[in-house]
């Protein structure tokens, strides 16, 4: 049972991808302006040459960013005084040098961090669901996942609909396309770049010059499978025929039972997805047969560490034993684990694997196969690599969009251990999410008393003033709002003169 589920509230849109029962990919869109998300467009000027890094500095506008000369091809509208006038819906592609001045057309890869700037490529992709348009840029990329005989169907389907200069990139859900879907998705994107370049035309100066308006769209393209059991909507009625829309119009018209949530408990909560999204924001995770999974984030990389509660056995230690054999099976079990929790934390970049140490060099060797095919439907997976003698493997991911660390956590206040305290604004949406569960049960309400932690008081009176103003326009009555010192916020709904106490 594969399912798209889709919340929409006043402030966000979350959307889930579950499979029998558990949540396999997470998205929160925020439905409010950011100065940049990744993937997004911009104009930019050279503002700085780096040889020694093969690369330059660039303006973004609200960031800088680093360009390297690998991801600098003979680029898309590229010049360096004045804008020319499009002829009809052509542009140009033209090859220039690095230098100091040079305006150029960017899109955002890696997004900045505290200790890295952010990273950017003049190869620009409009991704679809199951392919991605790269003009200017005419090379053909293959996820792993797909064979000598699925790559040439779908080369027979594209290759002749490509201009000269223009190539694409297939996602592992093309395999599900047929040559009409294939075909409409192509011509979609290019009219999606059409517009774009209709923007950078007429963009005044450096600075974001394309988005895509749709953020339910982004949930797709990024959770969407192209086979679904169905699409449950948390949301007024309109919600579900935008859903429908919205679908309808990225996959062609592919059919699949849209149906709108009714039951008393939201979306999120009534299908266990919420607990499952607290527990991956948590440095480890238990495996049903016992052991369990760690994850630290360092500077360049994700160590993820298998840990088995027999591994101080000194049946572990003989080579041909029971406990040898156990731990073969944990490490098989964790595989499928780590999989599945990779893409729900959206994890990117490089990741270590250190699997419990089985002993037989059988059992190691396997353990990159076991964990490739464990990974097979993770649209984001660029390349598993097994390491001899040992039990590591390394995974490559895609940065498609910020981790769940990375949107949820801080530091520690106390010990400034990273991704173990929730963000202020983590712990507003929290709050929010958690009012309008009680909305649900109470329609009519006549006030809202709330009781919150310090941080969560300042931020909705400070930079969520416009937060707690939607809060209100959307209950349709007043909100008390103070702060207390218990750790977890205190809601109470108010009907009449009569108080409905929420027990914590």
């Amino acid at each position: 049972m594969r399912e798209l589920l889709v919340d929409f509230s006043f402030f966000e849109l979350r959307g889930a991808l579950v499979e029998n029962g558990q949540a396999v990919d997470f998205l929160v869109e925020p439905l409010s302006p950011a100065p940049w998300r990744l993937r997004d467009i911009f104009w930019a000027r050279v503002t700085k040459v780096l040889p020694e890094l093969g690369g330059a500095i660039v303006e973004l506008g609200p960031i800088q960013a680093l360009l390297q000369t690998r991801f600098f091809p003979n680029c898309p509208v590229l010049w360096t005084q004045g804008k020319p006038t499009p002829v009809s819906d052509r542009w140009t592609y033209v090859s220039r040098n690095l230098k100091k001045g040079l305006e150029l057309l960017v899109q955002l890869r890696k997004p900045p961090r505290e200790d890295k700037g952010a990273l950017v490529s003049s190869r620009i992709s409009v991704d679809g669901l199951f392919l991605s348009f790269r003009p200017g840029s005419p090379e053909i990329r293959w996820p792993w996942q797909l064979g000598p005989d699925m790559r040439a169907k779908i080369s027979q389907a594209v290759r002749t609909k490509l201009g000269e200069h223009d190539g694409f990139s297939a996602h592992i859900r093309s395999a599900f396309a047929t040559e009409t879907d294939l075909v409409a998705e192509l011509a979609r994107l290019r009219e999606q770049w059409r517009r774009a370049f209709a923007a950078v035309v007429q963009a005044p100066a450096v600075g974001l010059v394309y988005r895509p308006a749709d953020p339910l769209a982004r949930i797709f393209l990024e959770l969407g499978h192209p086979v679904l059991d169905r699409i449950l909507v948390d949301g007024p009625e309109h919600a579900v025929e935008a859903v429908r829309r919205t679908w309808s119009a990225l996959t062609n018209g592919r059919p699949v039972p849209i149906e709108r949530h009714a039951k008393p408990a939201a979306l999120f909560v009534h299908s266990n997805v919420e607990e499952q999204i607290e527990n991956a924001l948590k440095p480890e995770v238990g495996l049903p047969a016992g052991g369990s999974i760690r994850f630290e984030k360092t500077a360049g990389a994700t160590v993820v560490d298998v840990n088995s509660s027999v591994a101080s056995s000194p049946l572990s230690r003989a080579p041909h034993t029971s406990g040898s054999r156990g731990l073969s099976s944990l490490n098989s079990e964790a595989t499928k684990v780590v999989a599945r929790q990779l893409r729900l934390r959206a994890i990117p970049g490089s990741i270590v694997i250190d699997f419990a140490n089985s002993r037989p060099a059988q059992a190691e060797t396997r353990l990159a196969s076991l964990v490739r095919d464990s990974c097979r439907d993770d649209p984001y997976v660029a390349s598993v690599h097994g390491h001899r003698g040992c039990a590591l493997v390394h995974v490559q991911r895609e940065y498609r969009r910020l981790s769940l660390a990375e949107q949820f956590l801080v530091p520690c206040p106390q010990c400034g251990c990273p991704d173990r305290a929730l963000d202020p604004s983590a712990r507003v949406r929290q709050f929010l999410h958690r009012v309008l569960q009680e909305l649900r049960i109470v329609p009519a309400p006549a006030k809202i008393v709330a009781e919150v932690p310090d941080e969560i008081f300042v931020y909705l009176r400070t930079q969520g003033r416009d937060l707690l103003d939607q809060l209100i326009a959307h209950a349709g009555c007043p909100v008390d709002l103070s702060p207390g010192t218990a750790p977890d916020p205190r809601l109470r709904i108010v009907v009449g003169t009569k108080g409905l106490p929420n027990p914590d």
